[in-house]
Formats: structure tokens, C-alpha cells, sequence
């Protein structure tokens, strides 16, 4: 399996004819490169420990020839390792780890645990504080996570340690958010932004409808400077935004804020999703909808207490 990592490929058109003559090589590359054009990383399965290397490295460079940005890979026996090389020869290498059990430990057994997708900062702090700071030291000291953390993060980081993929979800599969990002050459003109914006918008709006999302409650606007520091600004309308119009409304806002910073990636979150399904059934009740309408009913109920008690005394 190998994770091809870009920084967003905004377009790419193939030459059929260039392509390898070997057609199992120019199946994979061609395939790999169509669906590359609308997304920042791809994973591609591969079946020849051989072939994989030079597939991957053909993308790599037919990316950079289209698109003049580079793209970092990985390959590994499964997504969750694909994914962390990818991260290792950036940005415009490949790194590939063999199909093999003592392989992947000796990988992991020095792997910083900040390298692995999952373990943020404070993860990090409260795995660092039980003296683990390699992956290898997940399993070493694995007594000493069960008196930090939950049996499903004890379970998570023994698979990582062991090199597994992750397991997959048993509750709600549906997404929690939508988003679509793109990165281009650095520019702080608001014109040229404003253009870039609303290609993502159209991307995104196309995914919400593959997805069968009819809109979400908050809108969040993901900008990355040319320094590469990142900045994400949220706004929660109050409403269902689901609209294309809708949307670039609320993020252009907010991006006429942060200007005349320079940018060199934009993205859209949509997030606190609705789905078709709910809306053919109504929208569910929110949390403070509840309060509301329990307040409503204890305040109800009271009055019918007290109607009742003066009835009781004017009968009496």
C-alpha cells in the first residue's frame, strides 16, 4: 500500500501516449493521477514489491511535471504506516518499508510518537510523562497506560505499537465534517484569493452532495501563510448554511480579516453536519432546544399546580 502526500495538486492532465508501455504500470499511474486531481493524498494497493517503487515514483514526477509542486510518499503494508512514511523524506521523496514483521518494528522501536496520526500534544505530554517517547516504548511500558488512559486509547496505542491498522469504527460511520483544501503560489491579492475560494467552494459543494450532506452549522476558513504557519477561523451562524453562496459569503468575511496577510493554501470546513436522511425526518432536536422546551414544561407544570390549589381553595 503506498500514500502519496501532495501539497494539493490543483490540476493535472495526462498524456496517455507518455505513459509506460507496461500495462499494469500504466494502469496504476494513469488511474493514480486522474484521481489525484481532487485531492491532497491518494492510496493506491499494490500486489509487486517490485513495481510499487518505480509506480510511485513515476506519479511523483508526472505531479511535479503538471503541476510544478512536489509530493512526498509512502509505502507500507498498510494505510496507517503508508501514512507515516510519507512524512519521512519530505517534501519531494518516497520511502518504502518492507512487507516484513521484524521490519516494521525496527521501524517503529525509534519512532517518535508524534510522528504517528492521532497523538497530539497532549497525548504526547501524558505519554512522555510515563517515560515513552518512542513507539518501541508503547509496548515496553504498556502498564503504565493503563493508569492514564481509556481501555479504547490503551487498545489504539497497542495497535500502533504492533504496526496494525486501526480498527474500524462500530458506532455512527457518518462523517462529522467536510472539508476541501487547495495550495497554490503564495499571493495576498484579494482577487486572486477570492477566485481560488470559490473553486474550493465548488469542490466542496460537489462533495457534500456525493456525501449526501445537505448542509452544516459551522463554517471554518483554513489559511496557511507563506511562513507556514496555519490559521483556522470558525463562525457559527445560527443556522443551516448549505448554500454555495451561503457559504462564500460567511469565509469571505472572514477572509477580507486576515488580509493583506500572504497565503499559500485555502481551505473550507463545514461542520455539525445535517444529512438527507435527517432532513426527511426533521431536523433533530438540539441540546438547548431540549433545556428550553424542559423549562417550558416545569413552568407549564407549575402553573397547573397553582391553578389547581386556588380551584381547591374556592371549592372549599
Amino acid at each position: 500500500m503506498a500514500q502519496i502526500g501532495s501539497k494539493e495538486v490543483e490540476s493535472i492532465k495526462v498524456d496517455e501516449e507518455k505513459a509506460p508501455e507496461n500495462d499494469l504500470m500504466r494502469s496504476f499511474i494513469l488511474d493514480s493521477l486522474y484521481e489525484l486531481a481532487n485531492c491532497s493524498w491518494i492510496v493506491i494497493f499494490f500486489y509487486d514489491s517490485v513495481r510499487d517503487f518505480q509506480v510511485v515514483r513515476e506519479i511523483r514526477f508526472r505531479v511535479e511535471q503538471a503541476t510544478g509542486l512536489t509530493c512526498s510518499a509512502g509505502i507500507a503494508p498498510n494505510f496507517r504506516l503508508a501514512k507515516i512514511c510519507s512524512d519521512m523524506n519530505k517534501p519531494n521523496g518516497q520511502y518504502e518499508l518492507a512487507n516484513n514483521y521484524e521490519k516494521v518494528m525496527e521501524f517503529l522501536s525509534t519512532l517518535p510518537i508524534r510522528k504517528v496520526c492521532g497523538i497530539g500534544r497532549v497525548s504526547e505530554a501524558l505519554l512522555q510523562a510515563c517515560g515513552i517517547c518512542t513507539v518501541g516504548q508503547l509496548l515496553e511500558r504498556r502498564a503504565a497506560l493503563k493508569f492514564c488512559f481509556s481501555e479504547l486509547s490503551q487498545e489504539c496505542f497497542l495497535r500502533v505499537a504492533l504496526g496494525l491498522p486501526g480498527r474500524p469504527s462500530s458506532s455512527d460511520p457518518r462523517r462529522k465534517s467536510i472539508s476541501t483544501e487547495r495550495t497554490f503560489t503564495p499571493t495576498s491579492s484579494r482577487e486572486a484569493l477570492i477566485e481560488i475560494m470559490e473553486d474550493v467552494c465548488d469542490m466542496l459543494v460537489e462533495d457534500m452532495k456525493r456525501a449526501g450532506v445537505v448542509g452544516g452549522r459551522c463554517v471554518t476558513l483554513k489559511l496557511k501563510l507563506s511562513s507556514f504557519d496555519v490559521l483556522t477561523r470558525s463562525e457559527t451562524p445560527g443556522r443551516l448554511v448549505s448554500s454555495r453562496e451561503e457559504i462564500l459569503a460567511i469565509t469571505g468575511e472572514t477572509l477580507d480579516r486576515e488580509l493583506p496577510n500572504e497565503f499559500r493554501l485555502l481551505g473550507i470546513r463545514l461542520s455539525n453536519l445535517q444529512f438527507e436522511d435527517e432532513r426527511a425526518s426533521g431536523e433533530p432536536i438540539s441540546v438547548s432546544s431540549a433545556l428550553f422546551i424542559g423549562n417550558a414544561y416545569v413552568r407549564y407544570s407549575n402553573s397547573l399546580n397553582i391553578r389547581s390549589g386556588l380551584l381547591a381553595r374556592k371549592n372549599h
